[in-house]
């Protein structure tokens, strides 16, 4: 069946989700299919995909579980900024993201990850200490 939408963002985002979760010879397959996220049978076709998602406005395509994989009742369009914070590598502060905390507190992410990983800080100090000068730039 034709759709006419072959060259459209949403045909290309069908695609890139159904080569990460099927083509083992994908870059990013042994996150998603390697580890068990699939696609629901009714979007193995663009047409059912499309029904349920409609158009991306520019926005990113999301699961909403990490753990689930794609299907109408575990995705939706989000911004970058959300994707980015919905991701299953994500470090969690008191439940909220290092990006989050950075924005916060004005301390850049680098900062927070060089206080934990260098400088062996807990969490909640590693975002809530000011920028102390000669000793985490």
């Amino acid at each position: 069946m034709k759709h006419g939408m072959r060259n459209t963002r949403e045909y290309m985002i069908w695609q890139g989700m159904k080569k990460r979760c099927m083509n083992p010879n994908a870059i990013n397959y042994k996150d998603y299919g390697y580890k068990g996220i699939t696609v629901c049978e009714k979007w193995m076709d663009f047409i059912g995909f499309y029904e349920d998602m409609g158009l991306s406005n520019g926005l990113c395509l999301d699961r909403i579980d990490n753990t689930k994989g794609y299907s109408k009742d575990n995705c939706r369009w989000v911004t970058y900024k959300q994707n980015n914070r919905n991701k299953s590598n994500n470090f969690l502060i008191e439940g909220k993201t290092v990006q989050e905390w950075s924005e916060k507190t004005k301390l850049s992410p680098q900062v927070i990850f060089h206080r934990l990983k260098k400088l062996k800080m807990t969490p909640l100090l590693a975002v809530t200490t000011p920028i102390m000068r000669g000793i985490n730039k």
